[in-house]
């Protein structure tokens, strides 16, 4: 008994400094991490037909479970990058609970990086970021490779879109290059 507790205290210590790390990283660096949730992540995996050898890569990662969801659902490889280092501590303890193999986070600039082997790009990014994700995924990514994008369309490719799932506040864009 005396172990749960203590395990509760450190979850909820835990927590909190995940919290306010993330509100001195958006202070001074970039945006907060918004969870999504899993209801709307299967829907988005589905809708993009994840195979069992499928590479997806999830920019801005969070706290891991978009690639922890896609490796047990569907058997898929991830790679998460997030610029919040206790997010991505939080990453990997959560998918070592969990079980989850054949996904990595890494504390990286996601722009720095190579995505040309990526079958799908999964990102809920602020509209001022999604440019430059655009233009990477344009000039590196593979023929066919599927991007979701959670709550912001990308105008640019409206002749891209395969699927829009609406929603109140926040509706789901799949496209495919």
């Amino acid at each position: 008994m005396n172990m749960v507790i203590f395990w509760i205290d450190y979850l909820i210590v835990f927590s909190l400094a995940i919290l306010a790390w993330s509100l001195i990283i958006f202070g001074f660096i970039g945006p907060p991490a918004v969870a999504t949730p899993r209801k709307i992540i299967l829907q988005a995996l589905a809708e993009i037909s994840l195979t069992k050898d499928a590479f997806l890569i999830d920019l801005g990662s969070g706290d891991g479970r978009v690639l922890a969801i896609a490796q047990k659902q569907y058997g898929a490889f991830g790679l998460g990058y997030e610029i919040n280092p206790l997010l991505v501590l939080w990453s990997r303890l959560r998918a070592l609970l969990l079980g989850v193999k054949n996904i990595k986070f890494k504390n990286k600039n996601y722009l720095k990086q190579d995505w040309s082997k990526a079958d799908a790009i999964y990102m809920y990014l602020l509209p001022k970021y999604i440019p430059a994700v655009v233009k990477k995924i344009e000039n590196e990514g593979k023929k066919g490779v599927m991007v979701v994008s959670q709550r912001f369309a990308i105008e640019t490719w409206e002749n891209k879109l395969m699927e829009e799932i609406p929603r109140k506040s926040n509706s789901t864009f799949i496209y495919k290059l």
